[in-house]
């Protein structure tokens, strides 16, 4: 989670964007996504990380990333 800067959120809020609104909270926290495809033994084989909430790592993308793993 990261919080919205002030800046952020008054020009989110001028466009009629309230995450306050949307998300049940006024704490304007917003989730950071990310996927690890893990071996294991513990080592990262694959990592996706995007910190705009909306995109995520598409299924085909994850079983090319299983199918790559040794």
């Amino acid at each position: 989670m990261f919080r919205v800067p002030d800046d952020a959120r008054q020009a989110y809020l001028s466009k009629r964007i309230d995450f306050g609104r949307i998300y049940g909270s006024n704490s304007w926290l917003l989730p950071g996504l990310a996927t690890y495809i893990v071996r294991k033994n513990g080592v990262i084989a694959h990592a996706y990380v995007n910190p705009d909430f909306r995109y995520r790592l598409e299924l085909r993308e994850i079983l090319t990333a299983l199918a790559e793993i040794p």
